[in-house]
């Protein structure tokens, strides 16, 4: 359940974006998901170790 709620969140954000800047460059799109992605692992890191 989890999972499917993460890849709707994905999903909407992504349709979000795309509807939002029609014109997404391969380099902006790039830089978007690895910042945003990289920031998501983070916090699922620090989750992980603090969580037991």
């Amino acid at each position: 359940v989890d999972f499917l709620i993460k890849t709707l969140v994905i999903v909407l954000i992504t349709t979000t974006l795309r509807n939002i800047m029609a014109r997404l460059r391969i380099d902006q799109a790039l830089k978007f998901y690895l910042t945003f992605g990289a920031l998501l692992a983070i916090i699922s890191l620090v989750l992980v170790l603090v969580v037991p």
